[in-house]
C-alpha cells in the first residue's frame, strides 16, 4: 500500500514538472499588425519637386502624420510588427513651401 502511495506521489510530481515547464514556454498566437500606409517603390519613383498636395494626394493617398505647427510636411509611415518586433518599413518625409508644392522628398 505504501509502495502504491510512492508511485501514485511520483507520477504526479514528475507529470506537474512536465506540464508546468511545457506551458510555461507556450506564447499566445500575436498576427502580424500592419499600420500606416504602405506605398510601393514605382508611387514614390513618380513622386517629383513641385508637385501639389492634390496630386500627392491622388498618388499615393493621405499622409500618416501631420503635425498642426508644420502642416507642410507630411510624413508616410508604414509599420509591421510581429511576434514582439516592430519592423519600420517605411518613413517618407515630404515637405512643401508655402504655396503647397513640394520642395524636399526624402525617402
Amino acid at each position: 500500500m505504501k509502495s502504491v502511495n510512492i508511485l501514485f506521489l511520483s507520477v504526479t510530481l514528475l507529470s506537474s514538472v512536465f506540464i508546468g515547464t511545457s506551458c510555461s514556454s507556450l506564447k499566445p498566437y500575436q498576427p502580424t499588425q500592419y499600420q500606416g500606409t504602405q506605398i510601393n517603390q514605382e508611387k514614390i519613383d513618380q513622386l517629383e519637386v513641385g508637385f501639389t498636395k492634390s496630386q500627392v494626394i491622388y498618388l499615393i493617398g493621405q499622409p500618416s502624420l501631420t503635425n498642426t505647427l508644420t502642416p507642410n510636411i507630411w510624413q508616410y509611415i508604414y509599420t509591421k510588427k510581429s511576434q514582439e518586433k516592430l519592423n519600420i518599413e517605411q518613413n517618407l518625409i515630404l515637405t512643401f513651401d508655402e504655396s503647397g508644392l513640394i520642395v524636399s522628398i526624402v525617402d
